[in-house]
């Protein structure tokens, strides 16, 4: 009998880890409302993993039981991953990272396959002011792309200090549980198929600085991609007329279009038409070129404004985004040896989850977060064995998920959420036809 991939009868184990150290947390009642979100789901069951009494052979506490081995047993054998922590100085609890560095080394040979199969939701409340529950929550992203765990779902709250979690952050942290179990399913249903050939990927080329080596390595990247078996869309910002954002919401909330005609309407265009993304940017100033940061902070309204619209005219939930999941990955190179190359492909991980995208990491620990390299001219490419290495993997990575997630989209389409069917022709609006067009075209 032919298999028919179905979505709902996709099942999941997410796997629900509590970072904090207090019995009665806030934490733990967040995490007792993703459970049931998750469980919600047809076919999601949850495992539970607790940091509160956990230890890792600290020096003085060797007699201690170990937690790691069955912290990475759940880990190995679940398809999704949520963590949920208080802030602390701006980072979840000491003690979780120690389990997390000794994790990293105990996934070495499971790090080595690049198999992205996990999808992973990050909670982070608190009563600490000035965005530190942001920095928070960011950090443990990043641990997960590094880990190959791709960041579907996030969720920030505050609490006030010394009082319960309220009504309206418990119902985020219920529907959270179920879009985290929501990324798990397609993302295992798509390693579930022999994935297709044929996404389109756009490298975008964001070296406005010595944009010769832009080029170099948008080539060498664009190669490695077409073997891959995907359709390669070019971009460049190197000389493109990019006004900033404005915030005319007056104009694009009712007109769906931006005031500026320039180059953005070429870049939106192409991006939106795109099933993954690679981003190859140089480091300025600690982050992305300006021009970069531009283009997504206009991506970033003209999402909002149409979904804000769709919700106005037609009805559609309030700031119901589509979900992208299209995999996104970065190659980030500067003169300076240490100068932003982790900065930016942070900016561009941090851009990735907020858009529902699925941000794709480096193959080892000298490139986690994507390629990172130190590159004065293009003729040194291939000199750092390891940064041309990362390129390469990167790329080969990025078109392995695109593929096949879009084969699962082809294939599961008659089960799959309409949320994930972003549309190919106007930001912000959920459009199934429009892919299932596509397939049939």
């Amino acid at each position: 009998m032919e298999f028919e991939p179905d979505f709902n009868k996709t099942g999941v184990n997410i796997l629900l880890i509590n970072g904090s150290p207090r019995p009665g947390s806030n934490t733990e009642a967040l995490l007792s409302r993703v459970r049931s979100g998750v469980e919600a789901l047809e076919g999601a069951a949850v495992s539970e993993f607790s940091f509160r009494a956990a230890h890792f052979g600290e020096p003085g506490y060797e007699e201690k039981p170990n937690a790691l081995a069955e912290l990475v047993e759940k880990w190995r054998a679940a398809d999704g991953v949520v963590f949920a922590a208080p802030i602390y100085t701006a980072a979840g609890p000491g003690l979780v990272y120690t389990g997390l560095d000794l994790l990293e080394s105990a996934l070495t040979e499971d790090l080595a396959s690049r198999r992205y199969a996990k999808a992973g939701g990050v909670l982070i409340q608190g009563s600490a002011p000035y965005g530190m529950a942001e920095l928070g929550a960011q950090n443990i992203i990043e641990r997960f792309v590094a880990l190959h765990v791709i960041p579907s779902a996030r969720l920030v709250g505050r609490v006030v200090d010394k009082r319960p979690p309220e009504d309206e952050l418990l119902a985020q942290a219920e529907q959270f549980g179920k879009q985290t179990a929501e990324n798990a399913k397609l993302i295992k249903l798509a390693y579930g198929l022999s994935p297709q050939t044929g996404a389109g990927i756009l490298v975008l080329n964001a070296g406005v600085d010595d944009p010769q080596i832009g080029e170099t390595i948008a080539a060498r990247a664009a190669g490695v991609l077409r073997s891959a078996g995907t359709v390669v869309i070019e971009h460049s910002f190197a000389g493109k007329r990019l006004e900033g954002c404005h915030h005319c919401i007056s104009y694009c909330g009712s007109k769906q279009t931006c005031l500026y005609r320039d180059d953005f309407q070429e870049f939106l265009a192409k991006w939106l038409s795109a099933d993954g993304y690679l981003t190859i940017a140089s480091a300025n100033n600690l982050g992305p070129p300006s021009v970069v940061r531009r283009a997504l902070d206009r991506l970033s309204e003209h999402v909002f404004q149409t979904a804000l619209h769709e919700h106005l005219t037609r009805g559609a939930a309030p700031f119901a985004y589509p979900r992208y999941s299209r995999p996104a990955a970065a190659v980030v190179y500067g003169r300076r040896r240490y100068g932003g190359q982790i900065e930016a492909l942070q900016t561009l991980i941090a851009h990735d989850v907020h858009r529902g995208n699925y941000p794709i990491g480096g193959y080892d620990r000298h490139s986690p977060l994507g390629a990172a390299g130190f590159l004065g001219q293009p003729s040194q490419l291939g000199s750092d064995q390891f940064f041309t290495s990362a390129i390469d993997t990167i790329a080969e990575d990025t078109a392995n998920v695109a593929n096949r997630l879009k084969t699962a989209k082809k294939l599961a389409f008659d089960t799959i959420p309409a949320s994930f069917y972003a549309s190919r022709e106007k930001m912000g609006v959920i459009d199934k036809e429009v892919y299932r067009n596509e397939f049939e075209h």
